[in-house]
């Protein structure tokens, strides 16, 4: 395994987490926003043939039945707003680790050491 965070453990949580997250959107991801059940499904239980999808749709899939359709712009609208939701979600989660970040370099290194 790619080495991606400081110890092997630490890289592989945050592959799980990068997997697991994928598995989520996939989950929510159909064809129709709303609460529609339109979910394309995953096999979360594979190789069982059961799929499971979300009866609320948060993301619209994009459509590739074919080339002209991978590039159409129903597949742009999809991909900005999947960019504009997880862009915002990425800004939010960078700003909170760089200021996790400032103010543990602030308070410096803590001792375990307990005052008498």
């Amino acid at each position: 395994m790619w080495r991606i965070a400081g110890s092997y453990w630490q890289s592989a949580a945050l592959y799980f987490l990068a997997y697991s997250s994928h598995l989520l959107i996939d989950f929510f991801t159909g064809t129709k926003l709303g609460w529609n059940s339109t979910a394309s499904g995953i096999p979360l239980l594979w190789p069982w043939a059961k799929e499971f999808g979300s009866p609320v749709i948060l993301i619209v899939g994009v459509k590739h039945k074919d080339f002209p359709a991978l590039f159409s712009v129903e597949n742009l609208h999809s991909s900005l707003y999947e960019l504009l939701v997880f862009g915002v979600f990425t800004v939010a989660l960078v700003l909170l680790w760089t200021r996790f970040k400032r103010v543990s370099l602030q308070l410096g290194p803590q001792s375990n050491e307990r005052i008498p």
